[in-house]
């Protein structure tokens, strides 16, 4: 262990002293962003994230239960004989380690969770507004209040980045962009984790917005982007295309079961929809 973070150490070292352009660097890797949930100064978890902008609003989209909002809670009563999560436990602010205008180089901000009287800064998501039981593993920030952040790095994903008439299909590859256990705490960049869908992925229009995926993830990935990335492509119309690399965000990765080796996956479209409908 000692050997590795030696390793890992000067690896960043080296990094650190590089210019390093979109030329070195997968554009779609800088989308994925390292997260520490804190509560104060206090170090709680670590998880992933990423930016969507929606007309002139940047957003961080991440977990529900990474905010220590319901779905922690529901899967802290699940595990601990119905008892609540301790108060210590539910995080107030998220540190995000952002690049620099130079990747080799990084920074972090502080964002907040809630506001002086204790409203929360961040929507949540439903695949049914009207019905709270359909709530989603997904929340979003408005970062209307970081000044001198610009998100060329990481980059910020936009509806162009959406592909309404790609098929999504068991055995179809999607990529899980994001940085497991205590990778991101020594590596700048994510790991992309490939994985197959397990399920039936296309019951959005029917009010079921998750789907799952069989992937060897681990903690720390929730909150990544899932995309889809082929050389190769068959749109819902039965065009052919091939020749290029075409990458789109499908979702958000959610939760792992380790024993199972599936994962969740929220598709992104109703996200898009709402922050759609409530930026101005």
């Amino acid at each position: 262990m000692r050997i590795q973070f030696i390793v890992n150490f000067i690896l960043l070292a080296l990094t650190s002293k590089c210019q390093l352009t979109s030329d070195y660097v997968d554009q779609y890797s800088t989308t994925s962003t390292f997260v520490i949930t804190q509560k104060g100064k206090q170090i709680l978890k670590i998880a992933s994230c990423f930016f969507i902008q929606v007309k002139s609003v940047t957003y961080l989209i991440t977990n529900n239960h990474v905010v220590g909002a319901e779905y922690y809670i529901a899967e802290y009563k699940r595990f601990h004989k119905d008892s609540l999560p301790p108060k210590d436990s539910f995080p107030d602010n998220l540190v995000i380690r952002l690049y620099n205008k130079n990747l080799g180089k990084t920074y972090n901000e502080s964002i907040s969770l809630y506001d002086k009287k204790g409203n929360p800064l961040f929507f949540k998501f439903f695949d049914n507004e009207n019905n709270s039981k359909t709530i989603l593993d997904v929340i979003a920030i408005p970062l209307l209040d970081i000044n001198n952040v610009t998100f060329k790095h990481p980059m910020a994903l936009t509806s162009s980045n959406l592909n309404p008439r790609l098929p999504l299909y068991p055995g179809c590859e999607l990529f899980v962009v994001g940085f497991p256990n205590e990778y991101g705490s020594n590596n700048y960049y994510p790991i992309w984790k490939k994985g197959t869908i397990a399920s039936e992925a296309n019951f959005i229009e029917i009010g079921q917005s998750k789907f799952y995926i069989d992937a060897t993830t681990r903690g720390g990935m929730s909150g990544s982007p899932v995309f889809f990335r082929s050389s190769s492509m068959i749109t819902n119309g039965g065009n052919y295309s091939a020749g290029n690399l075409f990458t789109y965000l499908v979702g958000i990765y959610s939760a792992q079961n380790y024993d199972s080796e599936l994962g969740v996956v929220t598709r992104i479209e109703k996200i898009f929809d709402k922050l759609n409908a409530i930026t101005k």
